[in-house]
């Protein structure tokens, strides 16, 4: 299989998607993803349309899994419909497209992880390349995720949320780039639409995360401040209370005056 090495892409022409589950109808219930269409053949007809509106006949698509439901011969008919050179990275829902030889072949490659590099005078650390590592399932550090490299996934349909608190930038460089997401409007994401909402991300603050080792009395006020505590959790942000194996009690929070000041942390030590 073409394991994309040594080729950098164009940034022209260049998409991603993931998780069209072409002719499953369950994903038009409100229980799903709540799809605005009114059966499965509606909605297959107005994703194609989309793709093809956007993507050129000419154009490259990295499909990021769970292509399609139904028999192989729905799907070769979908991929025949559809503009542009597909590469696949498998999901969990891809038995269809796999099973058999004909409709394997109309992908241009099939993988279950992959990195890509564009041709990008922008990215960062001035190598002339923006490196790019795809996957369906969201990862959590992916590779060389502290020297610039962006991380594309599906599988989640629009409702993950990154973790972040190890409060550095460079976790807020990945997008889901499935159709459930609102920014993509049903729709295949060019680079140019990728890296303007990873740009975008990447500028807004990260919260820090702060740990403090707490005394008995501190720990005794914890615990009676828990049930305010979580009544304010989205107000403060994030919270976890555990026990070292010293026995020495310890509260990590997303930085706070407020809380630190509701529990008296201003003159507690740092862990």
């Amino acid at each position: 299989m073409e394991k994309h090495r040594n080729i950098t892409y164009s940034q022209e022409k260049l998409f991603f998607t993931s998780d069209s589950h072409f002719n499953h109808a369950k994903m038009i219930l409100p229980t799903y993803c709540d799809r605005p269409f009114k059966d499965a053949e509606d909605m297959n007809s107005e994703l194609i349309r989309r793709w093809n509106k956007k993507v050129p006949k000419d154009g490259i698509v990295f499909h990021l899994g769970d292509f399609a439901w139904g028999s192989t011969t729905g799907a070769q008919k979908l991929l025949e419909s559809l503009n542009g050179t597909i590469h696949l990275v498998i999901g969990n829902h891809d038995k269809t497209v796999l099973k058999k030889q004909y409709t394997r072949d109309l992908f241009e490659s099939i993988q279950h992880y992959v990195k890509i590099r564009i041709g990008d005078k922008d990215a960062i650390g001035g190598k002339g390349y923006q490196e790019i590592v795809l996957m369906h399932y969201p990862i959590l550090a992916w590779d060389k995720i502290r020297h610039g490299a962006w991380h594309l996934f599906g599988h989640e349909h629009g409702n993950f949320k990154h973790h972040t608190s190890h409060g550095h930038e460079s976790h807020q460089a990945c997008i889901d780039v499935g159709v459930d997401n609102e920014y993509t409007d049903f729709a295949p994401l060019s680079y140019h639409e990728v890296k303007d909402i990873i740009t975008k991300k990447i500028s807004q603050p990260v919260k820090k995360t702060v740990s403090y080792a707490l005394c008995d009395d501190q720990i005794l006020k914890l615990e009676k401040w828990q049930a305010k505590i979580k009544k304010k959790f989205g107000k403060f942000g994030n919270f976890e209370f555990r026990f070292r194996p010293t026995g020495i009690g310890t509260i990590t929070l997303v930085w706070s005056d407020l809380l630190k000041e509701e529990l008296d942390l201003t003159e507690t030590k740092k862990w």
